[in-house]
């Protein structure tokens, strides 16, 4: 090789990544995107400016071994301010300790504690698909809060909204546990943006602790939900294109906690790839969403979060005619979506789920519930005409499955997506439209999160509407900047 020549690549262009395709790897570009009319975007890391943040490309993660114990929540210690975040220059103007630090220190221990016991007995087992005493919110990031101060603040701001306790100001505490743990997420984005940009290989900072970046994502995907339980939809948006540029910088640099870090961006991507479902113009927003990790076989809806995912990339590029391969028809689509239900089954049997109780039935009807849900998706959001017999049949296995749930109000923190898409299918039929409606008021009811209205308010405009076209209105309601949040 000459000096003039450049050495060849080692990562293939996010072109090819995105349409899952095997890369060339042409220089000075890749000659499938030529192929296709794309401007092919080259190699390596690329960074994209957002609200003033910059993000990373997902580029591929350097593992770092790490093991962490199975334990239960432990105790706090009396005054204990220990952060692991330091300020550095990009944050000493926005200094966390101040009037929020001074409402906290005034907390006896034992409502620090009962806090993040709330947590762990009420919110976390809602936060995934399965709750037993593997659910690694349990496991995991309840038991690191008592290490990591930002992990800690962030468990009780949502705790104290979430909880009944009388003998503290709830609106206080969580009030100020939520500012102290955004001023600590925000000064700890603003290092690692810098630290990206400074160098591709970084060294950490001797402040930090080895887990303060999954404990500062855990914070932030937290935080997510401590918007939504207010329903202030729009800081949620704030704090998931933190979680976004937080797992772009710690793939780049390495997870210190792999096994954290793997559970925190599947939680990422269950977030992401649902609200995306409802986004119609903003390309970018959508291209950047997280996924599931590369062991997407192994994890619960892993495989289906991807069609979904697929589905939604599809749907924009053909808006913003930059489609990057042939259309693909919604029949492959439900085909993808038959093995993505199968993967999902035996994931649920390699952990041990079987068909003994109610619970683990109704896991199976879940599954089948998605399925027939991400079908009518496709055919919503590809096609949203008249619907056709095939269309009628996973409408009418939707809302049988659903109706046959032995335990609905069990099952009500993993139904906001399916009911929203039912909601779509529902006119003019009154009987679907009501059940459409009581369950959307059983979910924010029994949950305690008040974003679910803003499904109702949809779907009720949408009913109301003189066009009966979801996608239009989707689009209306992104103009006038109204989120929403089918999660």
């Amino acid at each position: 090789m000459s000096p003039s020549t450049p050495p060849p690549p080692t990562k293939d262009c996010r072109n090819c990544n995105r349409r899952r395709i095997r890369c060339d790897r042409g220089i000075p570009t890749c000659v499938k995107c030529h192929a296709k009319g794309l401007t092919c975007p080259g190699y390596g890391l690329h960074l994209r400016w957002a609200n003033s943040t910059g993000r990373n490309a997902r580029p591929k993660a350097r593992s770092k071994p790490s093991s962490r114990s199975d334990a239960t929540v432990p105790p706090l210690l009396s005054n204990d301010h220990e952060s692991g975040l330091s300020a550095s220059p990009l944050s000493q103007t926005s200094s966390p300790v101040g009037s929020s630090e001074a409402v906290l220190e005034t907390l006896p221990d034992s409502v620090r504690q009962r806090l993040l016991n709330h947590y762990a007995a009420h919110i976390a087992p809602r936060m995934v698909w399965v709750d037993s005493d593997r659910n690694e919110y349990k496991r995991l990031v309840v038991p690191l809060a008592g290490a990591q101060m930002v992990l800690r603040h962030a468990i009780m701001a949502t705790a104290a909204a979430h909880s009944c306790d009388q003998e503290i100001d709830r609106s206080a505490v969580s009030s100020a546990a939520c500012k102290d743990a955004q001023q600590r997420i925000t000064q700890r984005v603003r290092r690692m943006i810098q630290s990206d940009l400074d160098s591709d290989d970084s060294v950490p900072n001797p402040d930090d602790t080895e887990d303060t970046n999954e404990a500062v994502l855990a914070s932030a995907l937290i935080l997510s939900n401590h918007s939504l339980l207010t329903s202030q939809l729009s800081e949620a948006q704030i704090h998931r294109r933190a979680v976004r540029v937080l797992i772009n910088s710690i793939l780049f640099s390495g997870p210190s906690d792999g096994q954290l870090f793997s559970f925190l961006r599947n939680q990422a991507a269950i977030f992401d790839v649902f609200t995306c479902t409802t986004i119609v113009i903003d390309s970018d927003h959508v291209e950047g969403a997280v996924l599931p990790g590369g062991e997407q076989d192994s994890v619960l809806f892993g495989n289906f979060l991807v069609v979904v995912q697929d589905i939604t990339l599809e749907s924009i590029h053909r808006h913003i005619g930059n489609q990057p391969s042939p259309a693909t028809d919604v029949g492959d689509f439900e085909d993808r979506f038959e093995l993505a239900r199968a993967s999902t089954l035996a994931v649920a049997a390699a952990l041990g789920v079987s068909c003994q109780d109610t619970m683990n039935i109704d896991l199976v009807r879940l599954v089948d519930i998605y399925h027939h849900a991400g079908v009518l998706y496709a055919f919503k959001r590809l096609k949203n005409e008249t619907s056709n017999p095939e269309e009628d049949y996973h409408i009418r296995r939707l809302f049988r499955v659903i109706q046959n749930l032995d335990d609905l109000n069990g099952a009500l923190h993993n139904l906001a997506w399916p009911i929203f898409i039912a909601g779509l299918c529902s006119w003019p039929n009154i009987e679907r439209i009501h059940t459409v409606q009581q369950i959307s008021g059983l979910i924010s009811e029994k949950t305690g999160f008040c974003h679910y209205k803003s499904i109702s308010d949809f779907h009720r405009e949408l009913w109301d509407s003189p066009h009966h076209n979801w996608l239009l209105l989707a689009r209306e309601w992104e103009t006038r900047h109204l989120p929403l949040i089918p999660v």
